[in-house]
């Protein structure tokens, strides 16, 4: 479920945010309000960002630069620019409003509640701050409470088309079924009389499900009795992944999906592209790589550009490019640099590789809508992906009826072994990380009584927990209790303040990325006063950004290490390639990039590719090791433990380092 949230700028006279500055700034304002009338978002962000930077205070140029970005789905953007616009003007409701659709579509469901709950604060009769209110308790699994907003939305607002619809599906979780098919029925009646008829059509598919005994005159008893007058439009709309044209969400070069990493060139670039002149998007992508080397997504649309109109494989990968872009954009640049080296080393057949990219927000539902999407071109032969264990196991149906084989390199939970024949993953599973710290714990640490800090929301904290659980059991250790980072009601401080009072030796930290801020939370809390463990989604810059000096000492399970073979030919071409650091994600995307280019050459159909990964005798290039897949589809290959420290000469001021020794059974 997602808020959509109307992306037209304000103006000084519809809003309480006037600005009464310099001529020059109400200049680039008026600009940029008129680009973004006219759909130009790339430049009316430019313009607001020249009225921001002659007026850093100007919180409506953060304002409307903040609904632009959301147009171009650019969301951590788009958030950075309304927290300014907030903290500039806290006094102002619809910032928050907006603040809370981004962590909504974010899924940071606790900041959108707190937003939108300040956002009722401050105007109470505005149903749509009730409506958001209730949507973000409602995805967060607290029906009861989703029903008190969406009540008081439909009080405030009897003509409220999404309130009823998203209601009707709150009647539904709780059982209710006549009362969700009236609210669905008079969303019906509403969604008809604002001719919105994509809504209309599904939510009568929604009635026929309902109530099978009406069909085929459903349509009408949803037309039936008085409808309700509209005093103006509906300022905001629900709708589901199904009802969103999924198509602009993939491009193979056509749209930028990485908004947030632009400039003209690129701009110049992708409008060449999507219009066939390749030779000019190449141009125009290579001008802007020379200044912007770290883009994988137009570098991947270099490589696309390059082959043309030749005939070429295709692939797709699918990432969260919004919703947890620096993952993304690691995964990426994996993906880029394997197809980079694959069409330089065509050889005779001259087929080379083009890559398309789809962004699954990292939501479930909508990666396996996008797999049903990719499979109706008959050209994709695979997947790179997806990132996440939770939308692997979603997903892995759709792939497997639309016989696309898909790679995942970082997709680690236990459940996805065995869990499809044409489900691959590159990364280690959980049991391997698993038993590698709990080895660490009991030889090294000769601690034995754990704490498990995890987050029940996520497949992949689940598992991890689970395995480590496991793990420490069978080599004569115990656990306290586990702690859940995805309760509302977490707090780090007490929660380690009832483990030390039970003799808790060691903590272990499984959270997935969405949860690391609390999970960190524990680490501050701890300030260095027992031992801790991690996995992988530790392995992040934020870790060493805001867990510093307490986080030293910290040890955490990794896929994959950069001075594992510093100088390979993969690490050799990274650093040629980007101006950033190679971590785990990136190296076993490329691996991931490596085996499905390889079972491609060998059989180039999709039933052909699933069944040259599964041959004994496969074999590919990887970035330190060679790929080879069991018949579980995991990969055979251990994880490496590293240990942070600190590191003045680098950027954070700590970072990982490899033990010497190694703790694998």
């Amino acid at each position: 479920m997602a808020i959509a949230v109307s992306t037209t700028p304000l103006n000084a006279q519809q809003t309480e945010l006037k600005t009464t500055e310099l001529e020059t700034t109400e200049e680039y304002l008026d600009r940029g309000i008129s680009l973004s009338e006219q759909d130009e978002f790339e430049e009316a962000i430019a313009a607001y960002t020249q009225a921001i930077q002659l007026d850093p205070t100007n919180a409506l140029a953060y304002y409307n630069r903040g609904l632009a970005f959301y147009h171009l789905r650019n969301q951590t953007a788009a958030l950075e620019d309304f927290t300014k616009t907030i903290e500039l003007r806290p006094d102002v409701a619809i910032p928050y409003r907006k603040r809370g659709l981004i962590s909504l579509y974010l899924a940071n469901y606790d900041s959108a509640i707190a937003d939108f709950g300040q956002a009722a604060t401050m105007t109470p009769d505005d149903p749509n701050v009730h409506l958001g209110k209730a949507a973000a308790h409602m995805l967060q699994g607290d029906v009861a409470e989703a029903m008190t907003s969406f009540d008081r939305a439909i009080e405030l607002d009897s003509n409220f088309a999404i309130a009823y619809f998203l209601r009707g599906g709150a009647y539904s979780e709780l059982g209710d079924r006549q009362a969700a098919l009236q609210d669905y029925q008079q969303a019906g009646r509403l969604y008809k009389k604002l001719e919105n008829t994509a809504s209309f059509e599904r939510i009568m598919a929604i009635v026929r499900d309902l109530a099978p005994s009406c069909y085929p005159n459903c349509n009408q008893a949803a037309h039936q009795g008085s409808i309700p007058t509209d005093n103006e439009l509906l300022a905001s709309a629900a709708t589901t992944p199904a009802m969103e044209n999924l198509g602009d969400r993939i491009s193979f070069g056509e749209k930028i999906l990485v908004a947030q990493l632009t400039n003209f060139a690129k701009q110049a670039g992708i409008r060449a592209l999507a219009a066939g002149d390749f030779k000019t998007a190449a141009i125009k992508l290579s001008a802007y790589l020379q200044e912007y080397p770290n883009d994988p997504e137009a570098r991947i649309y270099l490589n696309n550009a390059k082959l043309g109109n030749q005939k070429s494989y295709s692939m797709a990968v699918s990432v969260p490019v919004n919703s947890l872009p620096d993952n993304a954009l690691e995964i990426l640049r994996g993906v880029a640099q394997a197809q980079e080296e694959a069409n330089k080393n065509i050889g005779v057949d001259g087929i080379g590789f083009k890559v398309a990219i789809a962004d699954d927000n990292n939501n479930p539902e909508m990666t396996r809508q996008l797999g049903s999407v990719l499979g109706e071109n008959p050209d994709i032969l695979g997947i790179i992906g997806p990132f996440s264990s939770d939308a692997a196991l979603v997903a892995g149906e759709t792939y497997k009826k639309e016989q696309l084989v898909a790679i995942s390199p970082t997709s680690t939970s236990v459940k996805l072994s065995n869990f499809s024949p044409y489900f691959f993953r590159t990364a280690p599973n959980d049991t391997v990380a698993a038993e590698a710290l709990a080895n660490y714990a009991v030889k090294e640490l000769k601690v034995k009584r754990a704490a498990i800090f995890f987050n029940s929301k996520s497949g992949y904290s689940q598992s991890l927990q689970e395995e480590f659980l496991t793990a420490i059991s069978q080599r004569g250790g115990s656990f306290f209790t586990t702690f859940d980072l995805g309760d509302p009601n977490f707090n780090a401080a007490k929660s380690l303040a009832i483990a030390e009072k039970n003799g808790v030796e060691v903590l272990m930290l499984a959270p997935d990325t969405p949860s690391l801020d609390r999970a960190l939370e524990v680490v501050a809390a701890n300030n260095q006063k027992l031992p801790i463990l991690g996995g992988d989604a530790i392995l992040q810059t934020k870790t060493r950004e805001v867990g510093g000096e307490n986080a030293v000492g910290m040890i955490v399970a990794s896929p994959w290490f950069s001075t594992k073979d510093a100088e390979s030919n993969f690490m050799v071409q990274a650093r040629s390639l980007w101006e950033a650091e190679i971590g785990w994600r990136t190296a076993l995307a490329y691996d991931a990039t490596q085996a499905l280019i390889t079972a491609i050459k060998n059989n180039p159909s999709r039933v052909g590719v699933q069944q040259a990964l599964t041959q004994f005798s496969f074999i590919a290039n990887g970035a330190s090791d060679n790929i080879t897949f069991l018949p579980s589809g995991d990969r055979l290959s251990t994880v490496e433990l590293v240990q942070l420290v600190s590191s003045p000469q680098d950027k954070y001021g700590y970072n990982f380092f490899p033990l010497l020794e190694s703790f694998q059974d």
